[in-house]
């Protein structure tokens, strides 16, 4: 039931970086849901791409914050 509704979200997120490529959220969203279906590798990538787009000083951190978390996971 969870793996339809995240395959679902990744749909929607998708379809709003197809209106705007540079829209962090979209891409942390696309990094959650990945998350969740435990696809660190691409959990990653999606958080990367939300790091690289952010604008602002505490959206860079916090994604910076959630990245080193992500690597110390996926190092285990």
């Amino acid at each position: 039931f969870l793996h339809r509704e995240y395959r679902q979200a990744i749909n929607h997120y998708r379809n709003a970086l197809n209106l705007d490529k540079n829209n962090h959220e979209s891409y942390f969203g696309l990094a959650k849901s990945y998350f969740e279906l435990g696809d660190k590798k691409l959990a990653t990538r999606y958080l990367k791409k939300a790091h690289k787009n952010a604008q602002f000083s505490a959206d860079l951190e916090r994604y910076q914050n959630k990245l080193s978390h992500l690597n110390a996971l996926v190092q285990y």
